[in-house]
């Protein structure tokens, strides 16, 4: 069977960035290893990669700006073209929008269609962007989400409650979650006792200024506490010095090093505003780090009775859980526990086989 996987993808040779193109790219790999004759179809960028070290990958190297204005077509033709040279059994879209909507709109030549609905394009949008124009996107990436789910012939949800990510009801919904790598089970645990790890960058919907607010607090409680907050450096400096020397904000990490730094954490803070499913719990899960999140969006149902929950936008609650979490508590152990086994479900090899199922399942009908 011959899949197209079209989405945001990494640069040859750089790290994926962002939670779509870390799944694209795991997915990928994981198929690729698998046998499956798969091609990346990278929305942006360009310049393609032959797949020597890795899946092949071509990259469509079109000018978005101002392509949703115009229903996509820069997209939807440049796929088109690729996709007839391609001539895939089954395309599958990583997001609903962008990549979601222009694959299914071009599906409509006959191939199957899969659809990956990540996060809540409401959310996204308005966390983003302000105003009228938050607005505007917001009506436009609606419509063609809405599209998007009508055309496709099956919608996988990363979380198992569709009206989470899904704007109508898609003609067969299935839930097959994100893969955690094995590099994260494999981890040997060296946990600093005082380090709180924060990874979700400086974005409003991540949360951080909520933990920023937090922090102090944490320290009072816990005056050895430091916390790491990659790529918050900005953030980071405007703070007073008095909190800002108990933080640190180095570049981003990617791979291993991200790997081994989680696993030296003490406890990894999600304190965001909205989260469907968020990859980094299920890496923490899978490194048996203890979590704090916030019960936002799709987190309670996922992580009830295997993180500390607390309320969004409360930073006194949030600095609590995490003195509590880096006191080792009662309950740590059962809760990570929990999480590692909920974590199980999320290995490349078990993600990996959910899809080829369900390829096979649209293949063969």
């Amino acid at each position: 069977m011959k899949v197209a996987l079209v989405g945001p993808y990494p640069e040859r040779d750089a790290a994926p960035v962002g939670g779509v193109e870390v799944a694209t790219w795991r997915l990928a790999r994981g198929l690729h290893e698998a046998g499956v004759d798969v091609t990346v179809v990278a929305i942006r960028g360009a310049g393609d990669d032959d797949g020597v070290r890795d899946v092949r990958v071509v990259r469509l190297g079109i000018d978005d700006r101002w392509s949703a204005m115009r229903d996509l077509r820069p997209l939807r033709d440049a796929l088109a073209t690729v996709l007839d040279s391609i001539a895939p059994d089954l395309v599958h879209a990583e997001d609903l929008v962008p990549a979601g909507y222009a694959a299914a709109r071009v599906a409509l030549m006959g191939r199957p269609t899969v659809v990956t609905a990540h996060g809540n394009r409401r959310q996204d949008t308005m966390a983003a962007y302000r105003g009228a124009g938050a607005q505007l996107r917001w009506l436009l990436g609606r419509r063609m989400a809405l599209r998007a789910t009508e055309l496709a012939d099956v919608v996988v949800g990363v979380h198992p409650d569709p009206a989470l990510s899904v704007p109508a009801s898609p003609q067969r919904f299935e839930f097959i979650p994100n893969i955690v790598e094995n590099s994260f089970f494999a981890v040997e645990r060296q946990s600093d006792a005082h380090q709180v790890l924060y990874a979700g960058g400086p974005r409003r919907i991540k949360g951080g200024d909520v933990l920023f607010a937090a922090w102090p607090a944490v320290v009072e409680r816990i005056p050895q506490a430091r916390l790491l907050a990659p790529g918050c450096a900005a953030a980071v400096g405007v703070l007073s010095p008095d909190v800002a020397r108990t933080i640190a904000a180095p570049p981003w990490l990617f791979g291993d090093r991200f790997v081994d730094v989680l696993a030296g954490s003490s406890v990894l803070a999600i304190p965001s505003r909205f989260e469907l499913a968020p990859t980094a719990l299920a890496e923490a899960w899978a490194a048996r780090v203890p979590v704090v999140a916030t019960a936002v969006g799709g987190v309670p149902t996922m992580a009830q009775g295997a993180a500390r929950l607390v309320a969004a936008n409360a930073p006194g609650e949030l600095a609590a859980a995490i003195a509590e979490a880096l006191t080792d508590a009662p309950g740590n152990a059962e809760l990570v526990a929990e999480g590692n086994r909920r974590a199980q479900m999320q290995r490349a090899e078990s993600v990996v086989s959910a899809h080829l199922r369900l390829y096979e399942d649209l293949h063969e009908g």
